[in-house]
């Protein structure tokens, strides 16, 4: 099972047992497709996503994804495994760019990541995804945003 949310709302993603077994596809993916309508204010927590642990990735591949227009949005003790492009990642597309999101980080890492364990991405024309706040640094981050902090683990 994959779980996709779109369009403009609130949403609680809670408590599920996600496997994929596709290479280029997110276990769990919030993506909007207008900045006028956002999705905001979503919380994604303590979802179990298994992934696919090898192949060649595809530029979609992620545990949990927030693409385009994704704001104010918590990802919180999640348990990612198995492997993709990235345990986490957030993608900006032309006009629609993720910001304000917070990403609370596992405790235990067991990601064979292709690029980063945390993917904070950037459209073509350069502009990043803006403001992410980390809870716990990753394993390993590729950080293309602007304003990104990362609070080290306590």
């Amino acid at each position: 099972m994959v779980s996709a949310v779109g369009g403009t709302g609130n949403y609680l993603i809670a408590d599920n047992e996600i496997t994929c077994g596709y290479v280029n596809s997110a276990g769990i993916r919030l993506h909007s497709n207008s900045a006028a309508a956002p999705i905001t204010r979503a919380v994604v927590v303590n979802n179990n996503v298994t992934m696919q642990s090898s192949g060649n990735f595809g530029s979609e591949s992620a545990g949990i994804e927030l693409r385009r227009a994704c704001t104010n949005t918590c990802v919180i003790d999640n348990v990612i495994s198995g492997g993709a492009r990235a345990a986490l990642a957030l993608i900006a597309e032309p006009g629609l760019i993720p910001g304000l999101n917070t990403l609370v980080l596992e405790w235990r890492v067991d990601f064979d990541a292709s690029v980063a364990y945390l993917f904070i991405g950037a459209d073509p024309a350069g502009i990043g995804t803006s403001k992410t706040i980390v809870v716990r640094e990753p394993s390993s981050i590729e950080d293309h945003g602007s304003g990104t902090v990362i609070i080290p683990r306590p």
